[in-house]
């Protein structure tokens, strides 16, 4: 008996100290210092398609069932190389279908691919391999997004900035079409549905769609991004022993030559102008405006991995680029724009940065719905139309925090995914 009593102590000390290991390591999983993958990609040749692949992927099961994938879900890479595999394919006139029916496309499989900012018609067709040219579609047509369907087979549209629908291609062999979807479903990925248009107090102008459940997102600190600034100073230069350097009281250091200007703000932000004499101006192409911008800021301090195309402006000889970070596969926003570059006669004429990482993980918190969210801001700024709603990333008081963010008639407004209260976006550091 004392045999065996003693075996069952040393039983009972080996599973409660599996259990007291296994509780030390989940939660250091769940709300410890875990590394945000915050990776500066310097000098080197630029592949467009790291700043354009689309923001999300919308997956539909049929019956009004739907999953969203942003860029961290591990189905997102097999989607978009199925539909660039797909379209290069494709080589048969498009055909306008007119306005988009969203009715039609719920109730049957689809994959709808959604870009960050509108693309030109003219860079879809590099960035899709698509061998398509017709007078249906012009090269400055803006597309929004790429829709799969089934339709009389597996259909492909291009979706416009009004909501068109152009048709490019059609096949009947799609089983790894259905193979994906499935296995997208089988995996019991979040569930989404369609926000109701049909509401008495507010106006939906676009689909949104929102999740069933609450998600669970993760706080991080905020810590700026290393970088020493100054060793920069000389690649702006074409001969930087002729640059002058001053010293503002504010710690800001300034480098010129008479020509080209570059300001290094004292907290890591830095702002690069060269203006052209107008006789040396001239249209830029937008995809070599875009690759020229890209290049600059990976051989001038580098961009994050993760880094996207979120707008552009065309004015005319210049284009001027927004790009924004993404933080766990949503998209990161501060008061300004943080990363902005413009193109002139396919030369940087300006060129601002200032980029900091999310440290590590403080806590995890569950998500309020996006219908409350709804209702804070409608009874708080009697708001009557809703014209986008995502969750994304706002940095606050050291922090990047989860937020709803909510573009109506009203203006554009930061909801705290964590107890429904608004956030307005502070400047801090350089923006002061």
């Amino acid at each position: 008996m004392k045999k065996d009593g003693f075996n069952f102590l040393v039983l009972l000390l080996l599973v409660c100290t599996s259990l007291f290991l296994s509780y030390m390591t989940w939660s250091q999983i769940s709300s410890g210092p875990v590394k945000k993958s915050f990776e500066l990609i310097e000098n080197r040749p630029v592949d467009l398609e790291e700043f354009l692949k689309p923001s999300q992927v919308i997956v539909s099961f049929g019956q009004n069932t739907h999953t969203v994938l942003n860029q961290e879900n591990p189905y997102f890479e097999e989607t978009w190389g199925y539909l660039k595999s797909y379209t290069g394919k494709i080589s048969s006139s498009v055909s306008a279908t007119g306005t988009s029916n969203s009715d039609k496309f719920l109730q049957k499989r689809g994959i709808e691919f959604v870009f960050d900012s509108s693309l030109p018609y003219s860079l879809l067709k590099t960035l899709m391999n698509l061998n398509v040219d017709t007078p249906v579609l012009k090269d400055d047509q803006r597309i929004v997004s790429v829709v799969l369907a089934e339709d009389d087979g597996l259909s492909v549209f291009l979706k416009g900035e009004a909501g068109e629908l152009f048709k490019i291609g059609s096949t009947k062999e799609y089983g790894e079409f259905t193979s994906i979807v499935t296995k997208i479903k089988e995996a019991k990925t979040p569930l989404y549905t369609l926000l109701p248009k049909t509401n008495l107090y507010i106006k939906i102008s676009k689909d949104i769609y929102i999740p069933l459940d609450n998600l669970q997102l993760p706080v991080y600190s905020v810590k700026s991004a290393k970088n020493n600034l100054q060793n920069l100073a000389p690649k702006f230069f074409p001969d930087f022993t002729i640059a002058r350097k001053i010293e503002e009281k504010d710690g800001a250091i300034i480098f010129t030559d008479g020509t080209r200007g570059l300001r290094i703000f004292p907290k890591g932000g830095l702002e690069f102008t060269r203006p052209l004499f107008k006789e040396q101006k001239s249209k830029s192409n937008f995809k070599d405006a875009l690759t020229n911008a890209a290049n600059f800021i990976a051989s001038h301090g580098g961009f994050p991995k993760s880094a996207y195309l979120s707008s552009y402006k065309v004015n005319n000889q210049s284009i001027t680029f927004v790009f924004r970070d993404r933080l766990n596969g949503l998209p990161l926003i501060k008061s300004k724009d943080y990363l902005v570059v413009t193109v002139e006669d396919n030369q940087v004429t300006y060129y601002y940065r200032w980029l900091k990482e999310g440290e590590k993980i403080e806590e995890r918190i569950t998500a309020i719905s996006p219908i409350k969210a709804i209702d804070m801001v409608v009874s708080a700024k009697k708001i009557k139309e809703i014209y986008d709603l995502y969750l994304a990333y706002a940095e606050k008081d050291g922090f990047y925090l989860p937020v709803w963010v909510i573009k109506t008639d009203k203006g554009e407004f930061y909801v705290d995914a964590r107890n429904a209260s608004e956030i307005t976006l502070t400047p801090s550091g350089d923006d002061v």
